[in-house]
């Protein structure tokens, strides 16, 4: 009975990820709300299992367990990686598409000229403009 239980773990651990990682990828924002410490706690942890069932005690179920989990976890980090990647990046580019202009950091530093000109116009000695 246990072994059959056993058996299906890696089932069960598939099923339970498969949300986790739906949600990750169709999300609109840059998944802030994921503890990327907690995921790569649980990476290295799974790591360890899959070696350990490996080289120690040789059980092929605790293997494909093991690797189901560390791949799971594993595209639960890259998905997270990418979204806050890309929306930083989103969030940080100008609204008005000048983000494909490789110089859009300078914006801020743009001189409207006219108003630069009134300014010394206005400056001047009444007889001189």
């Amino acid at each position: 009975m246990i072994a059959m239980l056993y058996s299906m773990a890696a089932v069960v651990t598939l099923c339970g990820y498969i949300p986790q990682i739906i949600n990750i990828w169709k999300t609109k924002t840059d998944c802030r709300d994921i503890s990327m410490s907690t995921w790569s706690i649980w990476q290295a942890t799974s790591l360890v299992t899959l070696l350990y069932s490996h080289y120690e005690v040789a059980d092929l179920k605790l293997c494909l367990t093991a690797g189901i989990n560390l791949t799971c976890i594993t595209v639960v980090i890259a998905i997270t990686t990418y979204k806050r990647t890309r929306y930083a990046y989103i969030n940080t580019a100008p609204s008005d598409n000048s983000a494909l202009n490789p110089l859009h950091m300078f914006r801020e530093y743009q001189v409207d000229y006219e108003s630069v000109y009134q300014s010394a116009v206005k400056s001047l000695p009444a007889g001189y403009h």
